[in-house]
């Protein structure tokens, strides 16, 4: 029998190769934790945050509940039990609801004004000089003043600009075909994004249009110098193509994708895209798919104003929008593992996040995360990604 001989490696050199090639360690995600909660009498039926962050206004049975941002209430009112649409002034000090009158759909809607003085003013939203069906009201959005609401309606789409006073100051037509219309104001006041539903672009509070699109989806930069919108279907599998355009809606770069999803950075130096591609797996012989096989999970890709690609990945899942200090990618996760929002850096690197539930709504404004649940509304301080 031949006997074999070895070399004895010390444990503590063995250790020392082991750890050589060891990966280096990964920072903790940090775990954000609510300011504050208030919790209700009931669910929660409308919510929305100011624009500037510094309250919300939370409709629940037959009452609209005006919170500060630590979460205590600064005034409340008497509402109707259908509203379903809640705008709320920067200045904390007046609200705009819609509702249906008594349930009647064959009823326009109702639109008020209500103060935290209880004044309510009753606007007409419908034109006495034309017969038309019941109108429907589909966005709302105070000024950055205080001193304007401006009303998207559907069905008949038109835009109302509205004195604080509850004079209608201007009505603008849009085309017949557009079934509603959505809008915000730009964060100058004197602007009005139009984001979708097959007419968008930038109109002045005036009525003039700066730029005016066959798209939708409209997002922009935090100075308007930057903007990104959609084209395709409205509803069924849609095969969009991005459009990312200038101050005066000139076309800078585009990309395709299917059923996308898009933000704009609030600095303006990038957007970002989540879409799906075209499976290699598609039928060689007919009968072909009216829409090719798509792959698993959506793409992402991060590119700058130029439309040079920063960063992409083939499979991202759950993209949610961009961060205000435009430092983080922001994903949200509902049913599938453990739900939370979650910041990454730009790098695509997990940096916070915030554990959440499957019924949970996400609102951003100003300096927070706004979160709803049945009868409880959380805050939570706004993170950078630029900090571990």
């Amino acid at each position: 029998m031949t006997s074999k001989s070895f070399a004895t490696v010390p444990i503590g050199a063995l250790i020392f190769v082991l750890a050589a090639f060891a990966l280096p360690p990964q920072p903790a995600i940090r775990q954000i934790a609510p300011l504050w909660k208030f919790t209700g009498p009931r669910d929660i039926t409308s919510f929305r945050p100011a624009s500037n962050g510094n309250c919300a206004a939370a409709s629940a049975a037959e009452r609209v509940i005006v919170l500060d941002s630590k979460g205590k209430v600064l005034w409340q009112t008497i509402s109707d039990p259908i509203s379903s649409i809640v705008a709320l002034s920067p200045q904390c000090d007046w609200i705009a609801i819609t509702s249906t009158m008594n349930g009647v759909i064959t009823q326009s809607d109702q639109l008020e004004m209500i103060g935290k003085d209880r004044r309510r003013l009753s606007i007409p939203i419908d034109s006495a000089a034309i017969k038309q069906p019941p109108t429907r009201i589909s966005a709302l959005d105070i000024s950055p003043d205080g001193a304007l609401l401006i009303v998207g309606l559907a069905i008949r789409p038109e835009i109302l600009i509205v004195k604080r006073s509850g004079e209608i100051i201007r009505r603008i037509t849009l085309p017949d075909f557009i079934p509603q219309i959505d809008l915000k104001f730009a964060g100058d006041g004197k602007q009005i994004l139009i984001t979708g539903w097959g007419v968008g672009g930038l109109l002045t509070v005036d009525g003039n249009w700066v730029f005016r699109t066959d798209t939708r989806n409209f997002a922009a930069s935090r100075n308007l110098d930057l903007l990104a919108t959609f084209s395709g279907a409205m509803h069924g599998a849609q095969n969009n193509e991005l459009r990312v355009l200038d101050r005066s809606g000139k076309l800078l770069w585009r990309q395709s994708g299917w059923n996308g999803q898009m933000a704009v950075a609030h600095n303006g130096q990038f957007v970002v895209m989540s879409a799906y591609a075209e499976s290699p797996n598609q039928p060689t012989a007919p009968p072909f798919p009216v829409v090719p096989n798509l792959m698993e999970s959506p793409g992402l890709s991060i590119r700058d104003r130029s439309g040079r690609t920063l960063i992409q990945r083939a499979a991202f899942e759950g993209f949610y929008g961009i961060s205000e200090d435009s430092s983080c990618i922001l994903t949200l996760w509902g049913t599938l593992g453990e739900p939370r929002l979650q910041g990454l850096d730009l790098q695509l690197k997990p940096n916070w996040q915030i554990a959440t539930t499957p019924d949970s709504q996400f609102y951003r404004a100003g300096q927070y995360h706004w979160r709803t649940s049945l009868n409880t509304i959380s805050a939570y301080p706004a993170q950078s990604c630029t900090r571990r």
